[in-house]
């Protein structure tokens, strides 16, 4: 599928409130981490930035391309979540934050995108790079990716149900 299209889709998409399984395994690693800075790429309204925020008390900032989850999120949490796609995280300074993460964004993007993604990731972040990514590839606008190919270390599998899959977590 044609990235352009995708992006149209999740333009659109704003997320289920719901705390799942997969959330609460993210702010376990994250606890474990202890970053004082966090940047979310694909964040929606904030809801993963709100709970590290207030579990971790930590700095927290996201981007998404979705103009309406944006606009959901800075009311409903108040937090700094700005508008942006996979060209602007060359727009954010080097090292400007101990963890950068991922949740379930990249299995949606094809790998020249995702290598694109990966690389600023690495340079915004001082510390670590924590990918949540789902390995379910049997739907349109899914794409599975090995992400050892990039140095990262699988370090937890969540099982949610629904939709019946598995999330892998995946750390550098």
């Amino acid at each position: 599928m044609e990235l352009s299209k995708i992006k149209e889709h999740y333009s659109r998409y704003v997320r289920n409130q719901t705390i799942f399984e997969v959330n609460r395994e993210l702010v376990k690693i994250l606890v474990t981490l202890k970053p004082v800075s966090v940047f979310e790429f694909g964040c929606n309204t904030g809801f993963n930035l709100d709970l590290l925020l207030h579990e971790l008390g930590c700095v927290v900032y996201g981007i998404d391309l979705s103009p309406n989850a944006i606009d959901q999120g800075r009311k409903m949490y108040k937090l700094r979540i700005d508008l942006g796609d996979e060209f602007s995280l060359g727009l954010i300074r080097p090292n400007s934050f101990s963890l950068s993460f991922t949740c379930s964004v990249l299995n949606h993007l094809p790998d020249e995108t995702v290598n694109n993604v990966i690389n600023n990731l690495k340079a915004i972040s001082k510390d670590h790079v924590l990918l949540v990514e789902s390995q379910f590839d049997k739907a349109e606008r899914w794409f599975k990716h090995n992400y050892e190919n990039w140095g990262f270390k699988k370090i937890s599998t969540v099982r949610q149900k629904p939709p019946d899959h598995d999330y892998d977590y995946w750390l550098l």
